[in-house]
């Protein structure tokens, strides 16, 4: 198994999806929000049961060519709306046991 995808089948292109549809859904100041998903840290296997699991980044920001480079970053409570919408989706579409 590599290192873009679990032992449910959810991958960093399947969480970029996700990511790239809410992000297009919310703008913060007439700017696109992008959204960049990565893996974080190696594959955790939980030593009783043996079960897998995978920690991921997501990172929010605005596109370069800011007049202001402070106004590139996200509200904080714009990105944990996204990830809340982000986090929705999965489980509507997965089950909320993918996400522990």
């Amino acid at each position: 198994m590599d290192s873009n995808s679990s032992s449910f089948g959810l991958t960093v292109e399947m969480l970029q999806a996700f990511a790239n549809q809410c992000c297009g859904e919310v703008e913060a100041e007439e700017r696109p929000i992008q959204c960049a998903v990565g893996v974080f840290g190696e594959v955790n296997v939980q030593s009783t049961t043996g079960r897998r699991s995978q920690l991921y980044r997501f990172t929010y920001g605005k596109p370069e060519g800011a007049i202001d480079p402070g106004k590139a970053n996200v509200l904080r409570t714009t990105a944990k709306r996204i990830q809340s919408m982000i986090r929705e989706r999965i489980i509507d579409k997965f089950g909320d046991s993918v996400l522990r």
